[in-house]
């Protein structure tokens, strides 16, 4: 049954990888290049996702440096090993950069809920944190990705609305 625990173990390990990789994207110079190119109220958008991304890069790696079996060095490669998320060429409009910014935050938060689904033993195996600090920090992150989500969709809406004349 151990190895169960242990497979189970490694795959957190790795969502949780995956899902700094996301919260570094967000931050990232290439996502911030295409804000230049967008309206005012989206630029504020974009300073509020940008500040939350900081926090929850910074949640993410508190829970990865309590890792157990997991040196510092694998997560640094595996980080590497995603790449960067390529920039918008043409179109820079609101709706594509907002677009963009939804499927980002989208894919942080089904991280987010796949981490929430990995059984108990599992993150006593792979973590040193207390196992309620751990699911409070990851419920944490699934509210914030849904404000995120929520706050752009809204303006997707209106930036849909306005370009439609209405």
């Amino acid at each position: 049954m151990k190895s169960d625990y242990m497979i189970n173990a490694q795959v957190l390990v790795d969502l949780l990888i995956r899902a700094l990789w996301i919260e570094l994207e967000a931050e990232s110079n290439t996502l911030w290049s295409e804000f230049l190119y967008a309206s005012d109220e989206l630029r504020e958008v974009a300073n509020v996702l940008r500040r939350d991304s900081s926090q929850h890069e910074k949640a993410v790696r508190r829970i990865l440096r309590s890792a157990r079996k997991t040196p510092p060095s694998y997560i640094e490669e595996r980080l590497k090993s995603f790449g960067s998320i390529p920039p918008i060429t043409s179109d820079k409009s609101d709706f594509r950069i907002i677009d963009k910014a939804i499927n980002l935050e989208k894919s942080a938060r089904d991280v987010y809920k796949m981490i929430v689904e990995i059984d108990e033993e599992a993150v006593k195996y792979a973590f040193e944190i207390p196992v309620e600090e751990f699911r409070s920090t990851i419920a944490w992150l699934v509210e914030e990705e849904e404000k995120h989500i929520k706050m752009l969709e809204k303006l997707k809406f209106k930036c849909s609305n306005v370009s439609r004349g209405s």
